[in-house]
């Protein structure tokens, strides 16, 4: 007995731990947040130290979460939806792992077309779409399997390979093509063991819109291989560039103006053994809310969200194109848009070392593009109200500025 409570404990993370990588937190965990400076104060996010004590102001150009800023709200058809099927109290218990019938139904009415019937049968309600991918990737992939990824792209799709051995291949979207994919890079990377290609359309991170030719030869060679797509279409509808958004039906995300209530479903006869690997199933109550919510949400609802969107990313990419060692790409749908940085005419040698330098400066937070596989490029956010954009391109220009190499003077690094 003596020897066995004198024995060491050896308990290690597991395999699959620390394959798990979130390449968010990666990078982000190294920005000091405590290094805000304290002259610069607004309104968009107050930054407190572990003693409550205030130590200044950022803004938080980061998080594709709309409930942050004042000017997006959900329709008042979404909160009374909610409201009541909180109140009826017959919501609150647990729901079939798929979804509930009222809400399949719904669901397979609203994506049913003449020519693609959806039934309640076809249609599976996952907890988020996080839990959507994994659910795709699971019913489709085995371990040391492949799937085609955009780069860049959503790294969450990199967090799930990795927790189940999946290997990432990454196709390449084109700055200069407007981020479509180069589709002959792209078949390079296949061989047997490839299961699926994923397309994010609208993109998250870059805010584009993928054109009908670009999908068709994405098709052609998906169908020349026989290979399934996983079409992450999150942002479906929320489009407000030039450019028509084409709708690829293999896989379905639905999406609200407030990100809290996401919803995923697949309808796809070829990966209905996803029914094997549900656990878990989504938020009873939104569930018994959406069929309300989609019959009675006004189509004015999802015009003015757009044109919303619309005036605060041309704006962005307005006021970032006149900064000159900044090279912004204009977004077309979702909520972000991707920025170029020109690491030649600044004294700084990469997207994590602006990002951070960024914030100490100039209280200004943004994601650096290595974050989905891009160097020297940041991501942000295009839901702040225009004031407040503003106000972030004042900061960058000066930060810029101070930083280049080819007007004002030389940065003390």
């Amino acid at each position: 007995m003596k020897g066995n409570s004198e024995r060491p404990w050896k308990i290690s993370a597991s395999e699959a731990s620390v394959k798990t990588v979130n390449k968010i937190r990666q990078i982000v965990d190294k920005l000091d947040l405590n290094k805000v400076p304290k002259d610069k104060p607004f309104i968009s996010k107050e930054r407190r130290s572990k003693k409550k004590k205030k130590i200044g102001h950022y803004y938080f150009v980061t998080i594709g979460d709309p409930t942050k800023f004042p000017n997006l709200k959900p329709s008042p058809e979404v909160t009374k939806a909610v409201r009541a099927a909180l109140e009826s109290t017959q919501c609150n218990g647990y729901a079939p792992s798929f979804g509930v019938d009222e809400a399949r139904i719904a669901l397979a009415k609203q994506y049913s077309y003449p020519h693609v019937k959806v039934d309640k049968s076809d249609v599976f309600l996952g907890s988020g779409c996080s839990d959507a991918i994994n659910m795709a990737f699971g019913a489709l992939l085995d371990s040391g399997d492949n799937v085609l990824l955009p780069r860049p792209g959503f790294s969450f799709y990199e967090t799930v390979c990795g927790r189940y051995d999946f290997e990432c291949r990454f196709y390449n979207c084109l700055p200069d093509k407007g981020w479509n994919i180069d589709t002959k890079q792209l078949e390079t990377l296949i061989d047997g063991r490839t299961k699926a290609i994923l397309i994010n359309n609208p993109s998250n991170p870059c805010g584009s819109i993928l054109t009908r030719k670009n999908l068709e030869d994405v098709l052609q060679v998906a169908k020349k291989h026989r290979i399934p797509i996983i079409a992450d279409e999150i942002y479906d509808g929320m489009v407000f560039g030039e450019i028509p958004f084409i709708k690829k039906r293999q896989a379905f995300v639905l999406q609200f103006s407030f990100f809290i209530y996401f919803f995923f479903w697949i309808c796809n006869e070829k990966i209905k053994k996803l029914k094997g690997q549900r656990g878990i199933g989504p938020n009873s109550l939104i569930q018994a809310a959406l069929p309300t919510i989609l019959a009675e949400t006004p189509k004015s609802f999802y015009k003015q969200l757009n044109d919303t969107l619309r005036t605060q990313a041309n704006l962005f990419h307005e006021l970032f194109e006149k900064i000159p060692e900044l090279k912004p790409i204009k977004a077309h749908g979702a909520m972000y848009m991707m920025v170029g940085i020109e690491t030649k005419k600044m004294h700084l040698k990469d997207d994590v070392e602006f990002a951070n330098l960024l914030l100490r400066e100039e209280g200004v937070l943004v994601l650096p593009g290595s974050i989905f596989g891009i160097p020297n490029y940041f991501r942000v956010v295009t839901c702040p109200p225009p004031d407040a954009i503003k106000e972030v391109a004042k900061r960058m220009d000066s930060f810029c500025k101070r930083h280049s190499s080819q007007r004002g003077n030389k940065a003390k690094l």
